[in-house]
Protein backbone atom coordinates (compact mmCIF):
# COMPACT_ATOMS: atom_id res chain seq x y z
CA UNK A 1 0.00 0.00 0.00
CA UNK A 2 1.37 3.39 -0.93
CA UNK A 3 0.75 6.74 0.64
CA UNK A 4 0.27 10.06 -1.11
CA UNK A 5 0.30 13.34 0.77
CA UNK A 6 -1.27 16.28 -1.04
CA UNK A 7 -0.34 19.38 0.91
CA UNK A 8 -1.73 22.87 1.02
CA UNK A 9 -0.57 25.97 2.88
CA UNK A 10 -3.18 28.07 4.60
CA UNK A 11 -4.34 30.76 4.54
CA UNK A 12 -2.76 32.07 1.32
CA UNK A 13 -3.08 28.92 -0.80
CA UNK A 14 -5.42 28.89 -3.75
CA UNK A 15 -6.27 25.67 -5.55
CA UNK A 16 -8.22 27.27 -8.34
CA UNK A 17 -7.82 25.54 -11.69
CA UNK A 18 -9.18 27.68 -14.50
CA UNK A 19 -10.36 25.52 -17.39
CA UNK A 20 -11.06 27.30 -20.67
CA UNK A 21 -13.75 24.80 -21.63
CA UNK A 22 -17.45 24.53 -21.08
CA UNK A 23 -18.78 21.95 -18.64
CA UNK A 24 -19.80 19.79 -21.58
CA UNK A 25 -16.28 19.81 -23.04
CA UNK A 26 -14.69 19.08 -19.66
CA UNK A 27 -16.82 16.01 -19.13
CA UNK A 28 -16.36 14.89 -22.73
CA UNK A 29 -12.57 15.01 -22.42
CA UNK A 30 -12.82 13.01 -19.20
CA UNK A 31 -14.83 10.20 -20.68
CA UNK A 32 -18.26 11.54 -19.70
CA UNK A 33 -21.12 12.16 -22.11
CA UNK A 34 -20.57 15.11 -24.42
CA UNK A 35 -23.84 16.78 -23.42
CA UNK A 36 -23.59 18.88 -20.29
CA UNK A 37 -25.52 17.39 -17.36
CA UNK A 38 -28.94 18.84 -16.64
CA UNK A 39 -28.58 21.50 -13.95
CA UNK A 40 -30.49 21.14 -10.70
CA UNK A 41 -30.88 24.60 -9.19
CA UNK A 42 -31.33 24.72 -5.42
CA UNK A 43 -32.53 27.82 -3.61
CA UNK A 44 -31.62 28.55 0.03
CA UNK A 45 -33.83 27.00 2.70
CA UNK A 46 -32.02 28.74 5.61
CA UNK A 47 -30.11 32.01 6.04
CA UNK A 48 -26.32 32.07 6.35
CA UNK A 49 -25.02 31.46 9.84
CA UNK A 50 -21.49 31.36 11.28
CA UNK A 51 -20.36 28.64 13.67
CA UNK A 52 -17.66 30.08 15.96
CA UNK A 53 -15.71 26.93 16.80
CA UNK A 54 -12.76 26.67 19.15
CA UNK A 55 -10.21 26.29 16.35
CA UNK A 56 -12.23 27.14 13.24
CA UNK A 57 -14.98 29.29 11.76
CA UNK A 58 -17.53 27.92 9.32
CA UNK A 59 -20.27 29.52 7.24
CA UNK A 60 -23.28 27.23 6.88
CA UNK A 61 -26.36 27.36 4.70
CA UNK A 62 -28.92 24.76 3.61
CA UNK A 63 -30.33 24.52 0.11
CA UNK A 64 -33.29 22.61 -1.33
CA UNK A 65 -35.27 19.99 0.60
CA UNK A 66 -36.02 16.28 0.74
CA UNK A 67 -33.90 14.17 -1.60
CA UNK A 68 -32.66 17.40 -3.17
CA UNK A 69 -31.41 18.84 0.12
CA UNK A 70 -27.79 19.98 0.33
CA UNK A 71 -25.86 21.59 3.19
CA UNK A 72 -23.00 23.91 2.24
CA UNK A 73 -20.09 24.73 4.52
CA UNK A 74 -17.24 27.23 4.01
CA UNK A 75 -14.65 26.61 6.72
CA UNK A 76 -11.53 28.54 7.74
CA UNK A 77 -8.87 28.09 10.44
CA UNK A 78 -7.25 31.52 10.23
CA UNK A 79 -7.01 34.74 8.25
CA UNK A 80 -6.91 34.70 4.46
CA UNK A 81 -8.99 33.86 1.41
CA UNK A 82 -8.64 30.08 1.26
CA UNK A 83 -11.30 27.84 2.75
CA UNK A 84 -12.49 24.27 2.93
CA UNK A 85 -15.57 23.86 0.74
CA UNK A 86 -17.92 21.19 2.11
CA UNK A 87 -21.15 19.96 0.49
CA UNK A 88 -23.26 17.24 2.12
CA UNK A 89 -26.67 15.67 1.70
CA UNK A 90 -28.72 13.13 -0.31
CA UNK A 91 -27.75 14.91 -3.52
CA UNK A 92 -24.09 13.92 -3.01
CA UNK A 93 -24.65 10.16 -2.71
CA UNK A 94 -23.12 9.45 -6.12
CA UNK A 95 -19.88 11.33 -5.45
CA UNK A 96 -18.17 8.25 -4.03
CA UNK A 97 -17.85 6.63 -7.45
CA UNK A 98 -16.79 9.81 -9.25
CA UNK A 99 -13.30 10.42 -10.57
CA UNK A 100 -14.06 14.03 -11.45
CA UNK A 101 -15.15 16.94 -9.30
CA UNK A 102 -15.47 20.48 -10.66
CA UNK A 103 -16.63 23.78 -9.17
CA UNK A 104 -17.87 26.96 -10.86
CA UNK A 105 -18.09 30.22 -8.91
CA UNK A 106 -20.73 32.53 -10.35
CA UNK A 107 -20.39 32.94 -14.11
CA UNK A 108 -16.74 31.84 -14.07
CA UNK A 109 -15.12 28.86 -15.70
CA UNK A 110 -15.24 25.27 -14.49
CA UNK A 111 -12.35 24.53 -12.16
CA UNK A 112 -11.03 20.99 -11.79
CA UNK A 113 -10.62 19.79 -8.19
CA UNK A 114 -10.46 16.10 -9.13
CA UNK A 115 -7.01 15.65 -7.53
CA UNK A 116 -7.92 17.57 -4.39
CA UNK A 117 -11.30 16.39 -3.17
CA UNK A 118 -12.21 13.85 -0.52
CA UNK A 119 -15.52 12.37 0.54
CA UNK A 120 -16.85 10.82 3.71
CA UNK A 121 -20.11 9.38 4.96
CA UNK A 122 -22.61 11.22 7.17
CA UNK A 123 -25.36 8.72 8.03
CA UNK A 124 -26.84 7.56 4.71
CA UNK A 125 -25.44 10.53 2.82
CA UNK A 126 -22.02 11.59 1.60
CA UNK A 127 -20.09 14.81 2.00
CA UNK A 128 -17.47 16.12 -0.41
CA UNK A 129 -14.65 18.37 0.73
CA UNK A 130 -11.86 20.32 -0.97
CA UNK A 131 -9.66 23.37 -0.39
CA UNK A 132 -10.76 26.30 -2.51
CA UNK A 133 -10.84 30.10 -2.83
CA UNK A 134 -12.69 32.79 -4.74
CA UNK A 135 -9.29 34.16 -5.80
CA UNK A 136 -7.96 33.47 -9.31
CA UNK A 137 -5.21 30.90 -9.64
CA UNK A 138 -4.31 27.41 -10.79
CA UNK A 139 -4.53 23.98 -9.17
CA UNK A 140 -1.78 23.43 -6.62
CA UNK A 141 -0.45 27.00 -6.88
CA UNK A 142 -0.66 29.82 -4.35
CA UNK A 143 -2.13 33.14 -5.27
CA UNK A 144 -1.09 36.50 -3.85
CA UNK A 145 -4.04 38.36 -5.34
CA UNK A 146 -6.55 39.15 -2.56
CA UNK A 147 -10.25 38.55 -2.93
CA UNK A 148 -12.06 41.90 -3.07
CA UNK A 149 -15.61 42.74 -1.91
CA UNK A 150 -16.43 43.28 -5.59
CA UNK A 151 -15.34 39.73 -6.37
CA UNK A 152 -17.39 38.35 -3.46
CA UNK A 153 -20.49 40.18 -4.68
CA UNK A 154 -19.90 39.10 -8.28
CA UNK A 155 -20.27 35.45 -7.20
CA UNK A 156 -23.99 34.76 -6.70
CA UNK A 157 -23.94 30.99 -7.19
CA UNK A 158 -21.73 27.94 -6.66
CA UNK A 159 -22.04 25.07 -9.14
CA UNK A 160 -20.85 21.54 -8.36
CA UNK A 161 -20.28 19.01 -11.17
CA UNK A 162 -19.47 15.31 -10.93
CA UNK A 163 -20.34 12.12 -12.85
CA UNK A 164 -23.18 13.55 -14.92
CA UNK A 165 -24.51 15.70 -12.06
CA UNK A 166 -24.69 19.48 -12.00
CA UNK A 167 -26.02 21.22 -8.89
CA UNK A 168 -26.33 25.01 -8.85
CA UNK A 169 -26.57 26.62 -5.41
CA UNK A 170 -28.25 30.01 -5.54
CA UNK A 171 -26.07 31.61 -2.83
CA UNK A 172 -26.74 35.27 -3.60
CA UNK A 173 -23.94 37.81 -3.19
CA UNK A 174 -21.29 36.54 -0.78
CA UNK A 175 -19.69 39.70 0.63
CA UNK A 176 -21.92 40.01 3.73
CA UNK A 177 -21.51 36.32 4.54
CA UNK A 178 -17.72 36.44 4.10
CA UNK A 179 -17.53 39.63 6.18
CA UNK A 180 -19.17 37.73 9.05
CA UNK A 181 -16.71 34.87 8.52
CA UNK A 182 -13.77 37.30 8.68
CA UNK A 183 -15.01 38.67 12.01
CA UNK A 184 -14.93 35.13 13.34
CA UNK A 185 -11.41 34.35 12.07
CA UNK A 186 -10.11 37.67 13.45
CA UNK A 187 -11.50 36.63 16.83
CA UNK A 188 -9.73 33.28 16.48
CA UNK A 189 -6.39 34.97 15.89
CA UNK A 190 -6.97 37.33 18.82
CA UNK A 191 -7.66 34.30 21.00
CA UNK A 192 -4.19 32.97 20.13
CA UNK A 193 -2.66 36.12 21.63
CA UNK A 194 -1.99 37.79 18.28
CA UNK A 195 -3.10 41.11 16.81
CA UNK A 196 -5.36 40.37 13.79
CA UNK A 197 -4.56 43.76 12.21
CA UNK A 198 -0.82 43.12 12.44
CA UNK A 199 -1.20 39.57 11.10
CA UNK A 200 -3.23 40.85 8.15
CA UNK A 201 -0.43 43.25 7.12
CA UNK A 202 2.63 41.02 7.50
CA UNK A 203 5.38 41.70 4.99
CA UNK A 204 6.36 38.02 5.32
CA UNK A 205 4.52 35.11 6.84
CA UNK A 206 6.26 32.54 9.00
CA UNK A 207 7.62 29.85 6.71
CA UNK A 208 9.47 26.55 7.19
CA UNK A 209 13.05 26.22 6.01
CA UNK A 210 12.31 22.74 4.63
CA UNK A 211 9.28 20.67 3.64
CA UNK A 212 7.40 19.77 6.83
CA UNK A 213 5.81 16.79 5.12
CA UNK A 214 9.18 15.07 5.05
CA UNK A 215 8.57 14.60 8.80
CA UNK A 216 5.21 12.84 8.31
CA UNK A 217 4.85 9.07 8.11
CA UNK A 218 1.98 7.07 6.53
CA UNK A 219 1.42 5.41 9.93
CA UNK A 220 0.36 8.78 11.31
CA UNK A 221 -2.75 8.67 9.11
CA UNK A 222 -4.69 5.37 9.45
CA UNK A 223 -7.45 4.58 7.01
CA UNK A 224 -7.64 5.02 3.25
CA UNK A 225 -7.70 8.80 3.28
CA UNK A 226 -7.98 11.73 5.65
CA UNK A 227 -8.07 15.50 5.64
CA UNK A 228 -6.00 16.95 8.45
CA UNK A 229 -4.56 20.31 9.35
CA UNK A 230 -2.20 21.51 12.02
CA UNK A 231 -1.47 24.98 13.37
CA UNK A 232 1.97 25.92 14.66
CA UNK A 233 2.47 29.03 16.77
CA UNK A 234 5.83 30.53 15.77
CA UNK A 235 7.89 32.78 18.06
CA UNK A 236 9.72 35.89 16.75
CA UNK A 237 12.93 33.82 16.77
CA UNK A 238 11.37 31.18 14.51
CA UNK A 239 10.86 28.50 17.18
CA UNK A 240 7.61 26.57 17.51
CA UNK A 241 5.87 27.62 20.71
CA UNK A 242 2.80 25.39 20.31
CA UNK A 243 1.37 22.73 18.04
CA UNK A 244 -2.37 22.25 17.59
CA UNK A 245 -3.80 19.56 15.30
CA UNK A 246 -7.31 18.96 13.95
CA UNK A 247 -7.32 15.41 12.79
CA UNK A 248 -8.94 12.09 11.95
CA UNK A 249 -6.43 10.01 13.87
CA UNK A 250 -5.96 9.14 17.54
CA UNK A 251 -4.36 11.29 20.24
CA UNK A 252 -1.27 9.11 20.58
CA UNK A 253 -0.29 9.69 16.97
CA UNK A 254 -1.17 13.37 17.32
CA UNK A 255 1.19 13.77 20.27
CA UNK A 256 3.91 11.93 18.41
CA UNK A 257 3.47 14.09 15.33
CA UNK A 258 3.53 17.35 17.31
CA UNK A 259 6.65 16.23 19.17
CA UNK A 260 8.34 15.46 15.86
CA UNK A 261 7.45 18.86 14.41
CA UNK A 262 8.55 20.79 17.51
CA UNK A 263 11.89 18.93 17.67
CA UNK A 264 12.78 19.09 13.99
CA UNK A 265 10.96 21.89 12.16
CA UNK A 266 12.90 25.12 11.56
CA UNK A 267 11.14 28.36 10.61
CA UNK A 268 11.90 31.80 9.34
CA UNK A 269 9.77 34.08 11.57
CA UNK A 270 7.01 36.33 10.30
CA UNK A 271 7.87 39.99 9.68
CA UNK A 272 5.49 42.83 10.40
CA UNK A 273 4.84 45.74 8.03
CA UNK A 274 8.10 47.39 9.19
CA UNK A 275 10.16 44.24 8.65
CA UNK A 276 10.48 43.37 12.37
CA UNK A 277 10.21 39.69 13.45
CA UNK A 278 6.93 39.04 15.29
CA UNK A 279 5.06 36.09 16.70
CA UNK A 280 2.66 34.50 14.22
CA UNK A 281 1.20 31.18 13.15
CA UNK A 282 1.58 28.68 10.33
CA UNK A 283 -1.14 26.33 9.14
CA UNK A 284 -0.70 23.28 6.90
CA UNK A 285 -3.56 21.30 5.44
CA UNK A 286 -2.96 17.78 4.19
CA UNK A 287 -5.00 15.31 2.19
CA UNK A 288 -3.48 11.88 2.82
CA UNK A 289 -4.34 8.91 0.63
CA UNK A 290 -3.17 5.46 1.74
CA UNK A 291 -3.63 3.43 -1.42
Amino acid sequence: MGSVVIKYFLPSVSLRAAINLSAACVFASSGFAVAAPTALELRPSTPWNVDWGKDYCILRRAFGDGDHALALGIKQWGLGDSFQLIAAGPQMRGIGSSQKFLVIYGDGEAEDYSSYFSFYRIGNDLAVSTISSLAPGHAGQRTQQPVTPERENAVTSITLLWSGNQVVLDTGQLNKAFTALRKCTADLVKGWGLDPAEQATLSRRARPKFDLFSLLHPADFPGQQSFNNFRLMIDPDGKIAKCEIQRNFDDFKVDRLCDRLIRNAVFEPALNALGKPVASYYIEFSHVRNW
